[in-house]
């Protein structure tokens, strides 16, 4: 489980080419991990994501 504080990449899952990037390019910081290995994130300016990140959402 990461510790809150940690700064993470997100995985882009539709690419729109090939040469495009795997992740998002801005960072995001957990917020909260919970037991079903779930996190939440919020981005550099503090703004939270809307929607709850899975494990292998979340890559450090």
């Amino acid at each position: 489980m990461l510790p809150p504080g940690t700064w993470v990449m997100r995985v882009l899952h539709k690419k729109k080419h090939k040469l495009s990037p795997n992740f998002k390019t801005e960072p995001f910081m957990v917020i909260a991990g919970f037991s079903d290995g779930t996190y939440q994130l919020c981005d550099h300016n503090g703004r939270l994501l809307k929607e709850i990140q899975r494990t292998g959402q979340a890559n450090s």
